[in-house]
């Protein structure tokens, strides 16, 4: 039998969360929660949606004609401010999802798989046997 006190903390699932929600706190803009809970397209997505409108917003504000980007900077105050509100709303509702998450996460970690509905199509063709 393993000794539990020899894991990491972050790997016992009652701490997952709080881990969770750390990153969420310090590191959200940039997807980290979803990244440590295995959602690594999410959390890579709202990386990249941060690190975009971080950037483009405080250029934007600073307006920095030296930055050598072409758009006028209404279009991109614009832009910014979307993305911004965007990965607001995102990480509101993470913080929201984030239990249902790391449940998920250790559903999978135990051996779990998903169940996937059978196709209509397909089984209303199939032979019966019996």
């Amino acid at each position: 039998m393993a000794d539990i006190g020899a894991q990491p903390f972050w790997t016992q699932p009652r701490e997952r969360g709080a881990v969770a929600y750390a990153l969420w706190l310090v590191l959200g803009l940039f997807g980290a929660h979803r990244i440590f809970l295995s959602r690594y397209a999410t959390g890579a997505a709202q990386c990249l949606l941060g690190a975009v409108c971080l950037p483009t917003a405080h250029y934007a504000a600073a307006a920095d004609t030296t930055t050598g980007v072409k758009l006028p900077l209404l279009l991109q105050t614009m832009g910014s401010a979307l993305g911004l509100m965007i990965l607001l709303v995102w990480l509101i509702t993470d913080a929201f999802l984030i239990p249902g998450m790391t449940r998920g996460r250790r559903a999978r970690e135990n051996g779990a798989r998903r169940t996937r509905r059978p196709d209509r199509r397909t089984s209303l063709f199939r032979k019966r046997v019996g």
